[in-house]
């Protein structure tokens, strides 16, 4: 796989809310699935998210707002704080959350992103 099907494929991962909210039916599991993302999740690196998000700067508040729609526990988590964001990981399991602040929202965002997709990723294989 070249550099232009990583960047697809990227493109196609910072848009899962984008299409869950339009479609309305369809699972971030599911859309997940269908990228490809678990067959080369090496080369989904944090740094190559964060260049389709720049690309793509109006995903972010898509992010946000699906860090803010889930229900589940335990999760990761992204949300802005007064001019900055931050990420961090909650669990019904304890009340330290570990929180890291970011000033670049893309960098926030990609991490999160990578977070998420990786915690989808891991449970698939269990």
């Amino acid at each position: 796989m070249n550099a232009n099907d990583i960047h697809q494929l990227c493109l196609n991962i910072i848009n899962i809310p984008k299409i869950m909210t339009k479609e309305g039916n369809v699972s971030f599991y599911s859309l997940l699935r269908e990228s490809g993302y678990s067959e080369m999740p090496d080369r989904v690196t944090m740094e190559v998210i964060r260049e389709a998000l720049l690309e793509h700067p109006d995903c972010i508040n898509d992010w946000i707002q699906y860090s803010e729609d889930q229900r589940c526990h335990p999760t990761w988590f992204f949300q802005r704080n007064g001019a900055d964001y931050e990420v961090g990981f909650v669990s019904l399991d304890t009340d330290d959350v570990p929180v890291t602040r970011y000033s670049d929202p893309f960098e926030a965002c990609a991490t999160f992103i990578k977070q998420m997709i990786e915690r989808f990723r891991l449970n698939d294989n269990k």
